[in-house]
């Protein structure tokens, strides 16, 4: 049954055992239960529950040798898109393990400039080792929601263990600065012509909400400086063809199969990613029309 408290302004929802369930022929996450759950909450309380900013949250943890976090494992993506999954598959933290691999074919580069790419790059999930409290969490952070997996290793399994990580959480989100968005808008607007920038990326680089970092684009966008680009998303499927950012839906291809023989609806709003390119002021768009707005590009996320 799914547990819900109120504690430092955090709104938990817990669930026991796996992390999803099979409901008939369809399988049934968590994370979307929770989502179920939230809406009823904001509906029947008249409350807004705002996402909790992970990413960098666990930037700063990580950064805090006292508090004893390794991260062991990660699925990143960089700022255009690509994406790498890194396991130090030991208890050494990834970027230290990759740094050691590359040395050992003569490729020299430090330990803390892997962290330090790590940090400018979007997660999509983050597996830490409490060293401490002898307990593995797994992030994910592809969805609206970030959903935490806990992995009993040497801990006894309870609920105080639970509470005492997501305090620590709570408590290190007080360190994130409140110029996220300045310093958002003024890295768009100083970024190079052509430079395509994904809403995922600029919300976890510089730790605004989601729908603060969409709002903004379109707002450069309409000030002249961005404009939309459109690609199919392939984070859940493995293809090796070319996937190039285009300015119309129309470009892009009706289906797609992929590297395994799966078949990909290209043109339905969830496989369709978003992102703004930048371009000079005086450039106009070449049919002369706006060509998306915050409501419209919502179902793309």
């Amino acid at each position: 049954m799914p547990r819900s408290i109120r504690a430092r302004n955090l709104c938990q929802f817990t669930f026991r055992d796996f992390t999803h369930a099979v409901i008939g022929k369809d399988r049934q996450t968590y994370a979307s239960f929770a989502q179920e759950i939230a809406q009823i909450i904001e509906s029947q309380l008249t409350l807004k529950l705002q996402p909790f900013r992970l990413k960098p949250v666990t930037d700063i943890l990580l950064e805090d040798k006292e508090q004893g976090v390794v991260d062991l494992r990660r699925t990143l993506r960089f700022k255009r898109g690509g994406k790498m999954e890194l396991d130090s598959e030991s208890d050494e933290d990834a970027a230290s393990a990759l740094a050691q691999g590359l040395a050992n074919t003569g490729i020299k580069i430090s330990a803390e400039a892997i962290r330090s790419a790590f940090r400018s790059s979007e997660a999509q999930s983050v597996v830490l080792l409490w060293q401490k409290q002898q307990i593995i969490t797994r992030a994910s952070m592809r969805g609206l929601f970030p959903e935490i997996l806990f992995v009993w290793n040497e801990a006894e399994p309870t609920l105080s263990l639970i509470d005492d990580i997501l305090a620590r959480l709570s408590r290190a989100r007080t360190y994130i600065g409140s110029d996220g968005i300045r310093d958002a808008r003024e890295y768009i607007s100083k970024a190079p012509v052509g430079e395509v920038l994904r809403p995922y990326w600029i919300e976890q680089r510089f730790a605004i909400t989601r729908d603060q970092a969409l709002q903004l684009l379109l707002e450069m966008s309409a000030s002249g400086l961005c404009r939309v680009k459109f690609r199919i998303k392939l984070e859940d499927h493995r293809y090796s063809g070319l996937n190039p950012w285009v300015s119309s839906i129309s470009e892009i291809p009706l289906a797609l199969i992929d590297d395994e023989g799966h078949p990909i609806e290209s043109r339905r709003p969830e496989h369709i990613e978003v992102a703004f390119q930048r371009i000079e002021k005086e450039e106009k768009d070449p049919d002369g029309l706006v060509t998306a707005d915050e409501n419209s590009l919502r179902g793309h996320e």
